[in-house]
């Protein structure tokens, strides 16, 4: 089989909103990686990935793995099966090209979160964490545990300061967030984390509003060296189980304005549902 090296660049957290613009989203991505990549990977090739971590009732992925299938492809990005099946290329005929990778979002039972990455499977929300986790380690997946403001207070931070302190019975990853405000330094469970071998691997999370379309890949991780085959996936998974102190993160962190609108707007939408 053979095997690649290369820079890789990734955003964690993705959410495709039915309001986005998918032309403004993909050359957005393309865009954030580039510039961040240019200031770190030197003259390293770069493979950047999109990590989707779709909510009940959303498969966007299905959407896009069903164009890879068409003979002939509507649209200035393509998409084309990447080695595994939660996996694909979205490229254009620049030249621009990306993985983008399945994944789900769960509520557990106890109001936590839980990033599914590499699931193409459903799974209820509703469900106990430790269950939840186990289910994606099922699938093949990443369970990750990402941060949210008032998330990981109370009850609920209770319940990931636990994880983190018995993480080596868990295999779970936690994630910073690009919503994260300047003024909301990055929660100290990072650090006993990494201390554990806890990997952060952090995501943008575009929020349902139509300039979102222009934030994914705006905040993620880096790993310098990755090495892949014909399951790209795959081989992220098993590199970032034991990559914690290799894997780095890029972006800033958002400015208070924006932070406090979209968290008002945010307050309204769930109001309304």
């Amino acid at each position: 089989m053979t095997q690649h090296k290369t820079f890789l660049i990734g955003d964690g957290h993705v959410h495709i909103h039915a309001c986005f613009d998918l032309d403004t989203f993909w050359e957005s991505a393309w865009h954030n990686f580039s510039q961040a990549a240019s200031r770190y990977a030197q003259d390293s090739p770069v493979k950047a990935v999109l990590f989707l971590t779709e909510c009940q009732g959303v498969n966007r992925f299905a959407d896009f793995k069903q164009q890879a299938n068409e003979t002939e492809q509507k649209g200035l990005w393509k998409f084309q099966q990447a080695g595994e099946s939660r996996c694909l290329r979205v490229y254009n005929e620049a030249g621009a090209e990306l993985w983008l990778v399945a994944g789900r979002q769960i509520i557990t039972a106890e109001k936590l979160e839980i990033l599914g990455l590499g699931v193409e499977q459903h799974c209820d929300d509703g469900k106990p964490l430790a269950e939840v986790v186990d289910w994606v380690h099922a699938q093949a997946g990443m369970a990750v545990i990402p941060w949210g403001a008032g998330k990981w207070t109370g009850a609920r931070g209770a319940y990931v300061r636990a994880l983190v302190e018995n993480a080596t019975a868990n295999g779970f990853l936690l994630g910073d967030n690009g919503n994260r405000p300047v003024f909301w330094s990055l929660p100290s469970l990072f650090a006993r984390g990494r201390a554990r071998g806890v990997v952060n691997l952090p995501g943008s999370d575009p929020l349902p509003f139509p300039q979102e379309a222009r934030r994914p890949g705006s905040y993620g991780f880096m790993l310098p060296e990755f090495q892949y085959g014909n399951e790209p996936v795959k081989d992220m998974i098993a590199q970032f189980a034991r990559g914690a102190q290799r894997l780095r993160t890029y972006g800033e962190p958002e400015n208070m304005l924006r932070f406090v609108k979209h968290q008002c707007l945010m307050q309204l939408i769930k109001r309304r549902k």
